[in-house]
């Protein structure tokens, strides 16, 4: 995709949802708003859009907020007033912004009904270059308005057991489908998740059941 061709239809510009399961209830407690982008009859991933470091980061910050956005709307209207709403950002360019743009965000939605405790903001900790311990100071300072962090990515590329604990976050998301890879059955599977659980322990633990992907489309309705 040409991104001036997504700048330039941001109309086209889409949340989808996947639900997001407790490890501890068993029940889906909330969901992860998804980039997409409408072309012609067809719906493709705003995946690769967001990870493309030559693309210009105002232009990646623009889209991220219309997908926000939209999918704030929707919730506004969400029958559950418990459900959370993980949305991903990406931890170098909430840096570069000192958050501002997606805190003020958040709280006009607020002034519209909008709870920030039901806001899980979603990062990748083996993405980011930049300073750790600034982005800790970062994140608990979004704590102070109720929004809780999450880490996802748990078991996939380089994560660094270390450098989550220091960001302290609420919610692991762990990637079963890696630790998977790795396991020859799902006893290990599970002894896998206490090992990457202990340095955090008296949080929140979550998985994705890969199977829920692509759930919901934006037709309104959650």
């Amino acid at each position: 995709m040409d991104p001036l061709d997504i700048m330039t239809r941001l109309q086209d510009v889409l949340p989808h949802y996947q639900a997001i399961f407790s490890a501890d209830e068993h029940c889906v407690i909330g969901y992860e708003v998804l980039g997409r982008f409408r072309i012609g009859e067809n719906i493709v991933s705003l995946g690769p859009f967001f990870q493309d470091e030559t693309i210009p980061e105002e232009f990646r910050t623009e889209v991220d907020d219309v997908v926000t956005a939209k999918a704030l709307d929707c919730f506004l209207t969400s029958s559950d007033p418990a459900t959370l709403i993980f949305i991903n950002r990406d931890a170098n360019l909430l840096m570069l912004d000192r958050e501002e743009s997606f805190l003020q965000m958040l709280l006009r939605y607020q002034t519209k009904g909008l709870s920030l405790e039901r806001i899980v903001l979603e990062i990748t900790e083996h993405q980011f270059k930049g300073d750790i311990h600034q982005l800790s100071h970062l994140l608990t300072y979004m704590r102070t308005y109720g929004i809780k962090i999450a880490v996802d990515n748990i078991g996939k590329g380089s994560s660094n057991l270390d450098r989550i604990g220091l960001l302290s976050p609420d919610i692991l998301k762990i990637d079963l489908g890696e630790l998977r890879k790795t396991s020859v059955n799902h006893s290990e599977t599970g002894e896998t998740i206490r090992t990457f659980s202990y340095p955090i322990d008296e949080k929140h633990y979550l998985f994705i059941d890969l199977t829920y992907d692509y759930l919901f489309e934006n037709d309104g309705h959650l």
